[in-house]
């Protein structure tokens, strides 16, 4: 066996248990939620597309990828050089907040007078 193989099948488990191992919720605090995704519900719809109400969601999720990852690596304290590398190299998760979902509601209600309700999806921390 080559030197390429040998290396071949020596990384590619090394990166499926790197990214297995790592977790999104790993640098959140206790308490904390990662937003992972917003659902609307207009109430009395009006034909209204979602796609327009989005700009109006105050706090917008993002799909946990290779950068969220990252950013975890560095763990929930920035004291380590590891940590403050991976931190800075990485995408920090949209914590969840309560606050934020209500102001979207009212924003939404405020400018388009309908009812809206947003179910966040969230992850534990």
């Amino acid at each position: 066996m080559d030197l390429k193989k040998s290396l071949h099948h020596f990384l590619w488990p090394l990166l499926v248990g790197l990214v297995a191992g790592c977790s999104t919720a790993r640098s959140l605090q206790e308490g904390q939620y990662r937003l992972a995704k917003n659902k609307v519900e207009i109430l009395n719809d009006d034909g209204l597309n979602i796609s327009e109400i989005t700009p109006y969601i105050k706090q917008q999720a993002k799909p946990a990828g290779p950068m969220t990852y990252i950013y975890s690596m560095g763990g929930k304290d920035n004291k380590s050089g590891w940590s403050r590398l991976m931190h800075k190299l990485g995408t920090p998760p949209v914590i969840y907040t309560p606050e934020q979902v209500e102001a979207s509601q009212e924003n939404i209600v405020r400018h388009w007078n309908i009812w809206a309700t947003m179910i966040p999806m969230s992850m534990p921390g």
